[in-house]
């Protein structure tokens, strides 16, 4: 019996939900020339035709602790060769690079992106 109220403790301690903190809305950060090259060149770069790019706005802001986050569409051609319309993507600026964390391919991941981006205080 002990060892059984000891089990069911661990289990319903294991239940226990932790709160997930909304990502805080950033500061407007200006893209220099460079920042957009490594932008379009590492999202070109996840496509399946690069050259084909052709990208629409992207925006950038600064978070409190100092990381810079760019959104934006991108629109490039299938592997049948016709474009496939504007998609968003998001990541993160670093050292003269782009980290992509998503690029939008379908209804939910595109939904998904830009609701990431508006919480960062990116309208895409």
């Amino acid at each position: 019996m002990k060892y059984i109220l000891i089990a069911s403790v661990l289990v319903l301690a294991g239940c226990q939900s932790t709160e997930v903190k909304p990502l805080a809305r950033g500061t407007a950060h200006s893209l220099s020339a460079a920042d957009r090259a490594a932008i379009k060149r590492d999202v070109a770069s996840s496509l399946k035709d690069p050259e084909s790019a052709r990208f629409g706005s992207i925006q950038a802001v600064t978070n409190s602790s100092g990381v810079v986050s760019a959104c934006g569409t991108v629109n490039a051609k299938n592997s049948f060769g016709g474009y496939v319309g504007e998609r968003p993507f998001a990541g993160v600026l670093y050292g003269g690079h782009f980290g992509l964390a998503g690029l939008g391919s379908d209804g939910a991941s595109t939904i998904a992106i830009r609701q990431k981006c508006a919480e960062m205080g990116i309208t895409i």
